[in-house]
């Protein structure tokens, strides 16, 4: 999201005075948000089917040290 901010300043340069431009970024600043908000979602629902199904809390761990098999340790 700041990346894209920052991007978007930079190719603005001079054009920030017109009211289209203003517009589109506007625009695209929102469906960035909205996009960062489904990314949430499917994370919150991705933690939570792994605490139904195996009883471990991972919202805190590394991706990596998450064990994904049937198994139990």
């Amino acid at each position: 999201n700041k990346k894209m901010i920052k991007k978007m300043i930079k190719k603005s340069q001079g054009d920030v005075d017109d009211p289209q431009t203003i517009s589109n970024f506007i625009s695209i600043k929102s469906v960035v948000t909205s996009i960062e908000r489904i990314a949430d979602h499917a994370t919150n629902i991705a933690e939570a089917t792994i605490y139904y199904l195996k009883g471990e809390d991972v919202r805190h761990l590394n991706i990596a040290d998450i064990n994904l098999s049937e198994e139990k340790k």
